[in-house]
């Protein structure tokens, strides 16, 4: 290609066409640009695609051998309308241009890297620049740029130019001047003048006006471009205020060609001064003349000045100046002369105008207008208040001697009035005094809430304008500041009893004032017709008292009322927190309160078995889990998922087995099915003294069961078995309730929440790592389970909370609710105790097989079992790894292995649930399988629960891999699926920091290298790992091999090595016996 901007210019259809077209290149509109060879072979082909208004459009451009334009043609309704070429070919045209450039280096060798397309452009725009430079600077002369202004009968300012050295050319196409000194072009433009347009190529003094008229072209022509409007000529540009204002400092001192209404043209000085002026006043009849010393020729507004002109000097007014004089010399420009005012006008005259401008434009003969001034005013406001809804006032305008109702219209022609100081007090008084009675001649307001503001405020703004004079009426209705409010707290059994004091303030009118406040109103009207001001933080305080005690009326107009110990760090925080309610609480509130504030230094030590194992952060757990039990009290233990929860509650539970010397303490733990067993094994591992029993089964097995409850210390359920068994709970009396995964009670309308609700126990405490997941109305219910009525009814919890704080955003009524839950709730957070935790923390969850998937896998183990037995002894190591498999792939789902299956899966359930609670939390996962065919299960079930994921298995490409692990790192996709042999090494994923295996690999290093993709050097949280194991299937057996570092894996794939060779037949068969479990290693 050989083209040069001339000729994308010359090639255009006409000046708007290249215009935009530059702009369309500017914006990035071209893409798909493609370059071929054309089909003759002499020359190149150009195909593109052009962003437009509504559509793509498609252009191609031909050239000849010589790199020439051919021919161009683009599918847009222009193309056919127009000889040349259109705005999209345009655009196409100058990416050539560019292209260009990026070729202009020679040709390379086939191996050699080219300079891609951006590069080329920036090179190229550098390239010309420097070359435009380097001209300029050759030049000896310098040309300058020479403005001239046309103000016109429109009012507008509109700016010229020439340019030159020897001789001045009228620029007659300010667009292409423009185009030529973004581009850097050289243009011929006359004997006297080729210049390159380059800054450079100017006299300094001609510098800061170039800069000035590409700044605003620029401006214009984005203007014009898109947004429509008005054409500039191509010879001048039309200036704004602001532009003129900019303008006026470049040329300060300066004479300018000035045109004013296309008269003859002079040469004006532009001057950053107030022009002196003076007023001739002459009367003439019943009528006064008005000159000036010397008429303006034009009056100009810029944005915070004016300009004006008289003679051949223009003027830049200060902003006071302008301010004062605008309109008045406005006034004369606009008629061209002197003005006329009748007599009767003077005084207005006098008064509004003359007064304002006198400090900037003299006044000769002054003395002749002294008849017109007004004399001294003093305005007098006289109040009563007839009844206890109405302010009556009258206004009087006192002259000395005279006094005039502001009520009479009748004239006064013995006195000079100040008609200016008149409406600024009758406005004044009109804002406090709306309305008017003019048979008694009176202004009233009969509005309570005007009344409030007449005698908050009003009266101390009316007396800046009037004298205010009060009748003994109004002046007993008071202003009062809110009453002071002491309590008194002390301990009552298992109640706080609170009283109220409010002083000399009426008691039962306090309940009123709170309703008052609660409906934001500035002021409460008393009884006796005085005024409470409610704009202060008293009353906040108090209301808030009263809202978290949740009083009724009547305990708020007889002062006293009793409340559940639960009410007491939040009443105590209130007490202390407040600077103006004064508070006496007994030795038995304050003991009770320093025990709960310092938990941490209480004398309570976990279980001896236990001591060594919880750690700091666990026994802080512990520590408060007793003392809230001690007093009564429930709570939610809310710390990040993997620091122990459970670990801290069995401290909890076993501690109250040991203290319990007579009569036996049963706890009930409710958990979702998938963690039964898990608690079950949790408590054999750190609490082997504590007889555990879980509720499972058929109906009938539950219910024998439960009936053996008394027998033992713990009792697990899950919330789907206790909504079905809960009259078989009846009978019974529960020292701790325990809910786990709490957020399944979130909903207090379901069978869940209902259930837990109707146990009978003495504590009841909650774990949940998400107490709240989408709303606050979960939050309540779980409080409505914990400590029934602490966070009122859900209306009430709705009404002064939620709304509030989710729909309006009330951060009053959120701090309210922080301290209210603050002391019921241990929250941690892994980054908070991290350097307390192991790097890498692994817990075991089991999956009891149960319905179809549980006959199928017994189904097969008996057949393999028969299968094995009796050949044993001829069976290689190949055929154990497919029966292995088979019985594994039931583990994981049935649909692994038999097609038709339409079955559930206990183990998928599990993972399933487990994935929403960890993804809710803002964990991100790394699931790793064996069998890619389980991966997408997962996969389409993640996609019904909307949770996004990505997948890497075996047939991912390396380039995939890397891209992949690059956005799991940093986007916020949370779950990462894996095949374990495609991506259990060579990755890097350390923003994960949950670790799933779904199913036990055989050999316990490659398992551990997967769990290193993301417990590995950059990783800034501990990761946890989860082990999904189905319960008394060969899953079990592979975890017990594990355990005890038998190498399975290496004995079923290597040859001639491994366990499998040498164990006996008998340990062979045991892996597929399922009484036979302690037989295995």
């Amino acid at each position: 290609m050989n083209i040069e901007m001339k000729d994308i210019a010359a090639a255009a259809a006409n000046r708007a066409a290249f215009e935009r077209g530059v702009e369309y290149y500017n914006q990035r509109r071209v893409s798909k640009l493609k370059r071929a060879k054309d089909e003759q072979d002499t020359g190149e082909k150009v195909t593109a695609e052009v962003r437009g208004g509504k559509y793509n459009y498609e252009v191609e451009v031909s050239f000849d051998q010589n790199g020439e334009m051919k021919e161009s043609w683009c599918d847009c309704p222009a193309f056919y309308e127009y000889e040349g070429c259109c705005k999209h070919i345009v655009a196409v045209l100058l990416c050539c241009y560019a292209l260009q450039k990026t070729d202009a280096g020679g040709e390379r060798g086939e191996n050699e890297n080219k300079t891609d397309r951006y590069a080329g452009r920036m090179l190229g725009h550098y390239s010309k620049k420097a070359l435009s430079e380097a001209m300029a600077h050759t030049i000896v002369k310098k040309a300058r740029l020479v403005p001239s202004l046309e103000y016109d009968y429109n009012g507008r300012l509109n700016l010229s130019f020439t340019v030159g050295h020897e001789r001045q050319y009228i620029l007659r196409d300010l667009s292409k001047f423009f185009f030529e000194m973004r581009q850097g072009g050289t243009v011929e433009y006359g004997a006297k003048l080729t210049l390159t347009h380059d800054i450079s190529a100017f006299e300094e003094a001609s510098r800061p006006l170039v800069r000035f008229f590409m700044s605003r072209y620029a401006d214009y022509m984005q203007f014009a471009g898109d947004a429509g409007g008005y054409k500039a000529g191509k010879r001048s540009l039309t200036l704004s205020s602001s532009a003129f204002d900019e303008l006026f400092g470049l040329l300060v001192g300066q004479k300018v060609a000035m045109r004013v209404d296309f008269r003859n043209e002079k040469h004006v000085l532009f001057t950053d001064e107030n022009p002196v002026l003076s007023l001739q006043v002459q009367e003439a009849g019943d009528a006064f003349l008005l000159s000036l010393s010397e008429l303006p020729v034009f009056l100009y507004m810029g944005e915070k000045n004016a300009y004006v002109m008289l003679g051949e000097r223009l003027f830049r007014c200060a902003e006071d100046y302008t301010a004062a004089t605008r309109e008045f010399l406005r006034a004369f420009t606009d008629k061209g002369g002197e003005l006329t005012i009748n007599r009767k006008e003077m005084p207005a005259f006098c008064a509004n105008v003359l007064d304002v401008i006198c400090s900037h434009i003299e006044v000769e003969n002054a003395d002749m207008l002294d008849c017109f001034r007004p004399a001294p005013l003093k305005a007098k406001l006289y109040l009563d208040m007839p009844s206890s809804m109405m302010v009556t006032g009258t206004l009087k305008y006192c002259y000395e001697a005279t006094e005039i109702n502001a009520m009479d219209e009748q004239p006064t022609p013995s006195v000079q009035r100040d008609v200016r100081g008149e409406y600024i007090a009758r406005s004044l008084v009109d804002k406090y005094l709306p309305s008017y009675n003019l048979q008694h001649r009176l202004l009233y307001v009969d509005d309570e809430e005007r009344i409030y503001a007449l005698l908050s405020e009003g009266i101390a703004e009316l007396s800046t304008v009037a004298s205010v004079y009060a009748t003994d009426r109004l002046g007993k209705v008071t202003i009062r500041k809110p009453p002071a409010v002491s309590v008194g707290v002390r301990l009552k059994s298992d109640l706080l009893n609170v009283t109220f004091d409010t002083g000399d303030f009426p008691r039962d009118e306090l309940l009123d004032l709170l309703k008052s406040y609660r409906q934001h109103k500035k002021y409460h009207k008393l009884s006796d017709g005085s005024f409470v001001t409610l704009e202060d933080d008293t009353l906040g305080e108090v209301s808030e008292l009263a809202q978290s005690l949740d009083l009724s009326d009547d305990q708020i107009k007889n002062g006293e009322a009793d409340v559940h110990r639960y009410r007491a760090m939040v009443l105590d925080n209130i007490l202390r927190d407040s600077a103006l309610i004064q508070s006496d609480r007994d030795p038995g509130f304050k003991s009770m309160l320093r025990e709960l504030r310092s938990m941490d230094d209480a004398d309570i030590q976990p279980p001896e078995s236990l001591r060594h194992i919880l750690r700091n952060y666990q026994k802080k757990a512990f520590r408060w889990l007793k003392t809230m039990a001690r007093y009564g009290l429930g709570g939610i233990l809310a710390d990040d998922m993997g620091l122990g929860k459970t670990l801290e509650t069995i401290a909890f539970l076993l501690h109250n087995h040991e203290e319990s010397t007579e009569n036996k303490r049963i706890s009930l733990v409710v958990c979702p099915t998938s963690l039964v067993l898990n608690w079950v094994s949790e408590i054999a591992r750190f609490a082997p003294g504590l007889q555990s029993l879980a509720i499972m089964g058929s109906a009938a097995q539950r219910a024998e069961l439960v009936a053996q409850i008394p027998q033992y210390d713990i009792i697990i359920t899950s919330y789907e078995l206790l909504k079905r068994d809960i009259d078989l709970y009846k009978p019974y009396t529960f020292d701790c309730e325990i809910i786990d995964e709490a957020q399944y009670v979130k909903n207090a309308s379901t069978q869940n929440a209902r259930a837990v609700k109707q146990i009978r126990s003495e504590h009841r405490f909650a774990l949940t790592g998400t107490p709240v997941e989408n709303s606050l109305a979960e939050l309540w219910s779980i409080f409505d389970f914990l400590m029934p009525g602490y966070l009122y009814s859900h209306a009430k919890f709705r009404e002064t909370f939620e709304l509030p704080v989710v729909k309006g955003g009330d951060e009053q009524a959120l701090d309210r609710l922080r301290r209210m839950l603050s002391p019921f709730i241990l929250r941690r957070l892994k980054s908070s105790v991290l350097r307390e935790l192991p790097p890498k923390t692994e817990t075991v969850l089991y999956a009891p097989l149960d319905g179809e998937q549980k006959k199928l896998y017994m189904a097969n183990l008996a057949s393999i079992r028969q299968e094995l037995t009796g050949s044993l002894q001829n069976s290689n190591k190949l055929i154990v790894l497919a029966m292995l498999t088979r019985l594994r792939q039931l583990c994981c789902d049935p649909s692994l292995y038999y097609e038709d299956y339409t079955g559930g899966s206990a183990k998928l359930e599990l993972c399933m649930e487990l994935l929403r609670s960890v993804t809710e939390s803002g964990h991100k996962v790394l699931l790793f399988s064996q069998f890619t065919s389980m991966l997408s299960i997962i996969a389409d079930r993640l996609t019904g629960d909307g949770i996004g994921y990505y997948v890497l298995k075996g047939s991912t490409s390396k380039e995939e891999r890397a891209r992949l692990t690059t956005r799991f790192n940093n986007d916020d996709t949370p779950v990462f699926l894996i095949s374990l042999k495609a991506g259990g090494t060579g990755l890097n994923l350390t923003a994960a920091d949950i670790v799933i295996h779904y199913d036990p690999w055989w050999n316990v290093s490659a398992q551990n290298q997967a769990t290193d993709r993301a417990h590995r050097i950059g990783q800034k949280s501990s990761v946890q790992v989860y082990k999904l194991i189905a319960k008394d299937t060969i899953e079990e057996k592979i975890l017990k091999l594990q355990q005890d570092k038998l190498k399975l894996a290496d004995s079923v794939i290597s040859e001639g090595d491994g366990i499998i060779s040498r164990m006996s037949p008998q340990e062979l068969l045991a892996l597929f016996d399922p009484s036979a479990e302690e037989a295995v290693g």
